[in-house]
């Protein structure tokens, strides 16, 4: 039977996936139903470990509605502007706002036109869309750090509108594995955005699986805040010299880290330098006590818990104050670490 919304239109939906991490979420909402009907799921071409993600997604017991697909850009011929639903992995992504923008300028501002949000986990970005969501000032939806223009000022400003303006509607649903602080989630609820948790079901079922053997004692899952500008080389390579210091150790990289920033890791004694491949909610199921996983602040500290195996520690470290690069400001220092505090 074709899924159909009230008012007759057949209902599909198109995700936009830009990270891996993305892609596991929007199959995680749809093995959750929180998306329903046909989804096609484009995975934007060019992203470092992207298609190789989707190339692995591929091999797995994926829910039966669910397409990938990779393309440099969405077309409406694939049925972009006339889905009803839009999934979307990263709120301030330019590419995001504008399907979202182009999708009101095809179906109009009307309430029967507007078609459902959701919004899936990209890290520490969605935390701080639920505190602009939240916010009583109308803020765009810009990422923390970037520089502010007229033109970006406002797409974010017509994105925030978008969104609220469908949440009125009970048609913005926020799926996240990071609990809203209560003064915010109860803001959301107010505004009529629907939150709702992600608690990795489907990863925690096909993980066992797929991750493969990893023999060293730990494993030190490899970060972007030093080819991000975030953070100084140097202390961060004492850092994983450090986990190093009692037995092998197992480089997973961040999909940004590049040959050079790899180089460094793997010049350091008794560390192993994986290969980017499968998200590693994904690639570390396979860990036994006593193995122990040692991250900086990332996403992974919040997604991790549903498939490691019981017994193995998750260790994160906050970068210490001399760490950090010249010019980053507290404002944005404090967004990064705050993921240690709301996993734990």
């Amino acid at each position: 039977m074709i899924a159909r919304d009230p008012g007759g239109a057949e209902r599909h939906a198109l995700a936009l996936a830009e990270s891996p991490l993305q892609l596991l979420m929007t199959v995680e909402a749809v093995d959750a139903g929180h998306v329903r009907g046909p989804v096609a799921v484009h995975a934007r071409r060019g992203v470092p470990g992207l298609e190789d993600a989707v190339r692995a997604f591929g091999t797995l017991p994926l829910p039966p509605t669910l397409d990938l697909d990779v393309r440099g850009h969405v077309r409406s011929t694939v049925g972009g502007l006339g889905a009803t639903t839009l999934v979307l992995g990263d709120a301030f992504s330019g590419r995001a706002q504008a399907l979202l923008a182009a999708r009101d300028r095809w179906g109009g501002r009307s309430s029967g036109n507007q078609c459902r949000v959701v919004v899936v986990d990209d890290g520490l970005a969605t935390a701080h869309l639920a505190r602009v969501l939240a916010s009583p000032g109308r803020l765009p939806l810009v990422r923390l750090g970037t520089p502010a223009t007229q033109r970006r000022d406002a797409l974010g400003l017509a994105a925030r509108d978008g969104l609220l303006r469908r949440a009125e509607l009970g048609r913005l649903r926020l799926v996240t594995a990071f609990e809203p602080p209560h003064d915010v989630r109860e803001a959301l609820e107010r505004a009529g955005v629907r939150v709702a948790r992600a608690r990795l079901q489907w990863a925690a079922r096909v993980a066992p699986a797929v991750g493969g053997r990893i023999g060293e004692p730990v494993v030190v899952v490899g970060s972007a805040l030093v080819v991000d500008g975030l953070l100084r080389r140097e202390p961060y390579l004492a850092w994983v010299r450090a986990q190093a210091q009692h037995g092998k150790v197992r480089y997973l990289p961040h999909r940004r880290e590049d040959a050079g920033a790899l180089a460094h890791v793997a010049a350091i004694p008794g560390v192993v330098v994986d290969r980017v491949g499968l998200p590693i909610e994904l690639r570390l199921a396979g860990l036994r006590p006593p193995q122990r996983v040692a991250a900086l602040p990332t996403s992974a500290i919040a997604l991790l818990p549903a498939t490691l195996a019981p017994g193995v520690r998750l260790d994160a470290t906050v970068p210490e104050a001399g760490w950090w690069a010249p010019g980053v400001d507290d404002d944005l220092r404090e967004h990064l670490v705050s993921i240690v505090r709301v996993a734990g």
